[in-house]
C-alpha cells in the first residue's frame, strides 16, 4: 500500500526509486454481491476473519460485542481465524477469552476455510464484517467483505484505508497511536500502531447498534 511505502521513506528504509506499490486484489468471479438469495437468519450476525494476535484487535473485540448488546438481542458474533506459529495452548487461551465473556454464548467459531470460494459462501450468510486493527498492510478480508456488498466496521487507519472509506464502511477514528508491542509478535521499540481506547470502543459499539438496528428493521 501507499502508507506501507510511506512507512518506508519516512524512516529512511529505502530510496523511493526502490519501492513499488503492489496492491492486493480480489476476484470480483468468487466474491460480489450476487449470490443466490437463501434463507437468512434474523439474528445480526457480526464477522471476522484473519491471523489471532493482539494487532487484529482480538484482545479488545470480545469486550466491545458484550457493550454493545446484552443477552436479549438477537445478535451472533461469527469468528474465522487461526496461527500456525500458535500453540494448542495459547490457541485455547484466546477461545476461553471469548467463551468466558458475558456474550461468550453468541459467539460461534469457524474452522479455518481453505478455498477463496469457501470464504466468499460464508461471506454471503454475515451482515457485517468488523475489523479493529491496530495496523494492516492491506486488509485482505475486510476488502472481500467490502466486494461481497457487506456492511464493515474498520479502524481509520493504515493499510487499508486505500480502499476502505466513510463511503463504503463504518470508519473508528484514531486519535492516538503507540508504541507496537504485544510481548510476543512485537517486542522491541521499532514502530507504533494505532490506539483502540475508549473513544474507539465506543465508536464501534455505536456503529454496531446501528447495523443492527437496520437489519431488524
Amino acid at each position: 500500500s501507499k502508507w506501507a511505502k510511506q512507512v518506508l521513506l519516512e524512516n529512511d528504509i529505502l530510496p523511493s526509486s526502490q519501492i513499488s506499490v503492489i496492491p492486493l486484489g480480489v476476484d470480483r468471479t468468487v466474491f460480489h454481491e450476487n449470490y443466490p438469495k437463501h434463507e437468512r437468519k434474523n439474528s445480526t450476525i457480526f464477522f471476522v476473519q484473519g491471523k489471532i494476535e493482539i494487532r487484529k484487535g482480538y484482545d479488545v473485540l470480545y469486550e466491545i460485542f458484550s457493550k454493545a448488546f446484552t443477552q436479549k438481542d438477537n445478535v451472533e458474533l461469527w469468528i474465522s481465524w487461526t496461527n500456525p506459529f500458535l500453540s494448542q495452548e495459547e490457541h485455547n487461551e484466546w477461545i476461553r477469552l471469548y467463551q468466558n465473556s458475558p456474550l461468550g454464548g453468541k459467539i460461534k467459531f469457524i474452522p479455518w476455510l481453505n478455498t477463496q470460494q469457501e470464504v466468499a459462501q460464508l461471506l454471503n450468510q454475515v451482515d457485517c464484517g468488523i475489523y479493529l486493527s491496530r495496523a494492516e498492510g492491506w486488509n485482505l478480508p475486510l476488502i472481500e467483505t467490502l466486494s461481497c456488498g457487506k456492511h464493515a466496521i474498520a479502524t481509520n487507519y493504515s493499510g487499508h484505508t486505500e480502499f476502505c472509506s466513510k463511503d463504503n464502511a463504518w470508519l473508528v477514528d484514531i486519535t492516538d497511536r503507540e508504541i507496537a508491542y504485544d510481548g510476543k509478535w512485537f517486542t522491541a521499540n521499532v514502530g507504533g500502531w494505532s490506539v483502540i481506547g475508549n473513544s474507539q470502543a465506543e465508536q464501534a459499539v455505536e456503529h454496531m447498534r446501528y447495523i443492527h438496528k437496520l437489519k431488524q428493521e
